[in-house]
């Protein structure tokens, strides 16, 4: 009784840098979205808390809602971490990050795992976050909430350069099969199907 509906990405807008060069920065992580625990956040925190680098970047993208603001005061200080807030544009950030990590608890389908995908990045999610990318193929997929399992994770992308090009460029090609044009004509067949006019 359920039809699964994947959402879209626009490939031309969110695409990977033309510049392939070596990054001139740390390895940087990047989350983008709300900041809310919801998100799992909190986890993403506490893991890099744990991980203890000084010579690797964590960017929070978002703009954290009221309750979670008091719980994130004591992860503030940590090393690497930068928080620019809102940015109404992110593709640059997607572009010039290493890896992307989205460790939510519950979602739909975020757009935001589309995005980074399109942009050919690595990503570390879970199985809540709705994502089409797949374990080992185009992500590293980790249960909700563990914190040790998201470390692991992590350390596995930043030491592994091959790992990290192979699951990037693997997202690309998958979320190409996913742009907006791509679910309108499958929502289009959805509604067919109910309404029993397929051909």
């Amino acid at each position: 009784k359920l039809l699964l509906l994947p959402y879209g990405v626009d490939t031309a807008r969110f695409r990977p840098a033309e510049d392939e060069r070596p990054s001139d920065h740390p390895f940087r992580t990047l989350f983008v979205g709300q900041i809310t625990a919801r998100k799992g956040v909190l986890e993403l925190l506490e893991a890099w808390r744990r991980l203890g680098w000084r010579d690797a970047e964590l960017w929070l993208v978002g703009r954290p809602d009221a309750p979670t603001q008091r719980l994130l005061r004591p992860y503030a200080g940590l090393p690497g971490l930068r928080w620019p807030g809102f940015v109404p544009d992110p593709v640059t950030m997607y572009q010039r990050a290493d890896v992307f990590v989205f460790p939510s608890h519950e979602e739909g389908s975020a757009l935001v795992t589309y995005e980074a995908m399109a942009c050919g990045l690595p990503m570390i999610t879970t199985f809540q976050a709705g994502s089409v990318a797949r374990h080992e193929q185009e992500a590293l997929i980790i249960p909700a909430g563990d914190v040790p399992a998201l470390m692991e994770a992590l350390v596995r992308l930043r030491e592994d350069g091959n790992l990290r090009r192979r699951l990037g460029q693997a997202a690309r090609r998958r979320v190409e099969d996913y742009t907006w044009e791509a679910y309108g004509r499958r929502l289009v067949q959805a509604y067919a199907h109910v309404l029993g006019q397929e051909p």
